[in-house]
């Protein structure tokens, strides 16, 4: 990636936005960042818009706002956010956000990818695939889809992107689950950690959406 590139001179792109953990990344990060683009689905792209406005009218609203629990510096786009007050509708204050370029919510992989310095994918399509020539130059990618959503030429072709498997966690102390998985020992899937925590902490109050 980048060298000495800081959280809020970044623009991000969050591919398959509108679904659960779309959603969740857009709300975490968006106090941090320069740019923001949600990127929804190509195939229903209305209805992606209408979802993605939803989730811009959350991040505006403030109430998932975590950037008093992370250490960072607060972004653009959050101070944008702040100016535009509270006397204007949620729907009128993203509009403002699209209109200034700090929020833009496309369908269009083509119109964020090139732009972003990182790339969030959460898709859970078979065929959506970024392609070596999609991403801007020094580019990173957490690719936490199942089906990856990266092209298996990125490597080849694009030595200059940093590509990440944002789905996998290291078990502790070298343990294994006992079962089989197409993981290479002592690594499992990030939803299947988050139940083992859930579990161990026997809590049913953290219970998520899956």
């Amino acid at each position: 990636g980048r060298p000495g590139i800081t959280l809020r001179e970044c623009s991000i792109a969050i591919v398959g936005a509108t679904g659960a953990i779309g959603r969740a990344m857009a709300l975490l990060l968006a106090p941090f960042v320069r740019r923001l683009y949600l990127i929804g689905n190509p195939a229903s792209s209305s209805a992606s818009m209408t979802r993605m406005i939803q989730i811009g009218e959350e991040i505006v609203a403030g109430r998932h706002d975590l950037s008093q629990t992370f250490a960072f510096a607060k972004g653009p786009l959050q101070s944008q956010i702040e100016l535009l007050g509270r006397a204007e509708s949620l729907r009128d204050r993203v509009l403002a956000l699209e209109q200034s370029g700090a929020l833009v919510l496309t369908s269009d992989w083509s119109e964020g990818l090139p732009h972003a310095d990182v790339i969030v994918t959460a898709t859970n399509s078979p065929d959506a695939a970024i392609r070596p020539d999609q991403p801007a130059q020094g580019a990173i990618i957490c690719d936490i889809s199942r089906p990856s959503n990266v092209s298996r030429d990125m490597a080849t072709q694009r030595p200059d992107v940093f590509v990440y498997d944002g789905g996998v966690v290291q078990l502790p102390q070298g343990s294994e689950l006992g079962m089989h998985t197409d993981l290479e020992k002592g690594l499992c899937y990030a939803c299947m950690a988050e139940t083992m925590l859930i579990a161990l902490e026997d809590s049913l109050t953290l219970a998520s959406l899956g």
